[in-house]
């Protein structure tokens, strides 16, 4: 069983933007300031003060959908690179989507802690900073606003008080199937776990539980993957934005709760293979992207903190 939760995308629209970060239509100077000043800290720490071209603002944040029960606010904002800014640090060689998954992994790790509660107007948000691949535009985003210019690029859409009646009954069909596997998945995962831990480690009944937790946290993995991968398709170049399918399956496993237990299983088996790992071989491996990250870190010197 998965537990429902908010989802602004289908909640009834406001008729103004969120009045704790906007007057009207444009960005409040102090959440500009906050946007811009946090960033800039944390790239001056590893000298790449010059390597942005442009921040942006996307998503439910800064749409007419603020409004919806769904806890504590939250910020998108988006990191457009100079690249060839790069060639002038440390960082020289680096492919640009090299530079977006080393640069991210820093950030999640290094500034994202310390702006996860952001305070605007009483309310809380947490604003997370994400660094734009090259196959990803703005122009795709459903709402996006330039803090670089304290402009609007794409207005948020203008929806019917129920955003549901936007979509065929069909949709919520398929969407729904994700959450009947996904609560299949969960609760076999649970089983395994529990006789797991009355099997008598290194048993056959032992192997075959381990086996069987293997599948299933890849069948989670697999499952959140195609729903994940499916909504970044949705604001590609073939994608229909804000009303597509893919995204609607997102938005539809945000709400019913598919996206947190998929998460949850798939972090209970990174934790559990890590340990194994750490058992054998005194520490996790690292993967692909992983080492990746470790590349670009070591051009990057001392321990960021504010």
């Amino acid at each position: 069983m998965t537990t429902p939760a908010a989802s602004g995308y289908f909640s009834a629209p406001s008729d103004t933007l969120d009045p704790n970060l906007f007057n009207g239509d444009e960005l409040k100077p102090e959440v500009r300031s906050y946007i811009n000043g946090h960033l800039h800290n944390w790239l001056s720490f590893h000298n790449l003060a010059d390597v942005v071209s442009a921040v942006y603002i996307t998503g439910s944040g800064i749409s007419y959908q603020w409004a919806a029960d769904r806890g504590n606010g939250d910020l998108d904002v988006m990191v457009k690179l100079n690249v060839p800014a790069f060639d002038k640090t440390g960082f020289a060689g680096f492919g640009e989507n090299e530079l977006a998954h080393g640069l991210n992994g820093m950030l999640k790790e290094e500034l994202w802690p310390d702006t996860a509660e952001a305070h605007f107007g009483g309310h809380v948000y947490e604003v997370t900073y994400y660094v734009l691949p090259a196959s990803e535009q703005i122009s795709n985003a459903y709402a996006a606003y330039d803090v670089t210019s304290n402009t609007c690029v794409t207005r948020p859409p203008e929806l019917p008080s129920d955003p549901k009646s936007l979509y065929p009954a069909d949709w919520f069909s398929r969407a729904d199937s994700d959450n009947s596997v996904s609560a299949a998945l969960s609760a076999r995962y649970r089983a395994i776990s529990e006789h797991l831990a009355r099997a008598v480690p290194g048993s056959a009944e032992w192997h075959n539980l381990n086996s069987q937790m293997t599948l299933t946290v890849r069948q989670a993995s697999s499952l959140y993957d195609d729903i994940h991968t499916g909504r970044t398709l949705a604001f590609g170049d073939q994608g229909r934005g804000y009303g597509d399918w893919h995204n609607f399956r997102w938005q539809r496993a945000k709400q019913s709760g598919t996206v947190a237990a998929l998460r949850t299983i798939r972090s209970a088996g990174r934790s559990a293979r890590e340990a194994q790992e750490t058992a054998l071989y005194g520490r996790p491996l690292e993967g692909a992207q992983e080492l990746l990250w470790r590349a670009v870190q070591q051009h990057s010197s001392g321990s960021y903190s504010t």
